[in-house]
């Protein structure tokens, strides 16, 4: 079964030589972004050195990028976002239960012009339109995973249609049940 192993990391080192970070192999094919890491560098493939973002400077104050935000460097006291601190410094106070929003989607660009500010159940419906699935694929076989789809009779309706959860979609990880049985047995061999 090691060639199963050779393959898989094969497929997963093209996506990443294509540009997709760890995390979004991960989203994809599901796992761990260390169980990846680990499988390229047990395949001797090279892992590409994360470039610093280079960092700001709002009102005398130095911000870095740190989870996808730029946050205040200053090692003192609480970390600060800067669109919360640009919002603030244009309009005062972000009033209870609102957030400020970024209008393009881009975390970097935080010119006020680009701000807004929402209540929270506006940004959480913005950013999460009925539970959007993702594009995911099957960590065995490599298909791409589609949401089941089964027709269930019930009392009102003769032919009723039910339709995947995305939360149980998006946690899925084998097209099907044959894909799964021979992932569990690849392991099984492996670790005899």
């Amino acid at each position: 079964m090691a060639v199963r192993k050779d393959e898989k990391a094969r497929m997963l080192f093209e996506w990443y030589q294509k540009g997709y970070s760890l995390n979004q192999l991960v989203e994809r094919f599901g796992g761990s972004s260390s169980a990846i890491r680990s499988l390229f560098i047990s395949h001797g493939l090279e892992l590409r050195h994360k470039q610093p973002a280079p960092a700001l400077e709002f009102n005398g104050e130095p911000y870095r990028l740190d989870s996808g935000y730029y946050q205040s460097a200053n090692r003192r006291g609480p970390k600060s976002r800067l669109h919360q601190v640009v919002w603030t410094f244009h309009n005062g106070q972000i009033p209870p239960g609102h957030v400020i929003h970024h209008k393009d989607g881009n975390r970097a660009n935080n010119d006020i012009s680009n701000l807004e500010c929402i209540t929270r159940s506006e940004h959480s419906k913005r950013h999460a339109p009925l539970h959007k699935t993702i594009e995911r694929h099957c960590v065995y076989c490599g298909k791409l995973l589609v949401r089941k789809v089964t027709v269930r009779p019930s009392r009102r309706f003769p032919t009723e249609v039910h339709t995947e959860c995305p939360c149980v979609f998006n946690q899925r990880k084998y097209c099907d049940v044959q894909c799964k049985r021979n992932a569990q047995r690849g392991a099984e061999h492996e670790s005899q």
